[in-house]
């Protein structure tokens, strides 16, 4: 049993820059291809939605691991989620960055990089209502408080390389 899930495993890890190029519905036609190399190799008979299906058990086994290691009560513990955790944290059956992904990230961690070295975050456009960071309540008065705001607006520049300028 364990041999077919690791089988399955390594197919759907070898390809999967194939997987998430295929269109939704021809999908079928992978699954079956992975069920015939499971069946060959393993002297089996496995449909490709059974594959499927087994591959999805051991992600959905996974994430409940990680939320038993976590200490989530949610979480629980299983031999197959132990057996493949480590090469499973890879994530590898996620759908791939493209160039637009690794922008976009590269942006929204430079923001975050700013904002969490001392710029005082705004109260999402309320006027007279919130508490800054430390818990303290902030705009009693009513007035704008424009100073809590940051007003410059950095740009970054991504070069072909996909480095930060």
């Amino acid at each position: 049993m364990t041999w077919e899930y690791s089988h399955i495993r390594v197919s759907r890890r070898q390809t999967n820059q194939i997987y998430w190029g295929i269109f939704r519905r021809q999908r079928r036609a992978y699954w079956t291809n992975i069920a015939s190399e499971v069946n060959l190799t393993c002297n089996t008979n496995y449909t490709g939605t059974q594959c499927k299906r087994k591959f999805h058990s051991l992600v959905n086994q996974y994430f409940n691991f990680e939320l038993y290691t976590a200490n989530d009560q949610r979480g629980s513990r299983s031999r197959a989620a132990r057996l493949f955790y480590d090469d499973f944290r890879s994530r590898f059956w996620e759908e791939p960055m493209d160039e637009y992904d690794i922008r976009r990230d590269a942006v929204l961690t430079a923001q975050r990089r700013r904002n969490n070295n001392g710029v005082q975050r705004g109260n999402g456009g309320r006027r007279g209502s919130g508490r800054d960071d430390r818990g303290n309540d902030s705009n009693e008065g009513g007035s704008d408080n424009i100073s809590s705001h940051s007003s410059s607006i950095n740009i970054i520049t991504i070069d072909d390389n996909d480095d930060i300028i």
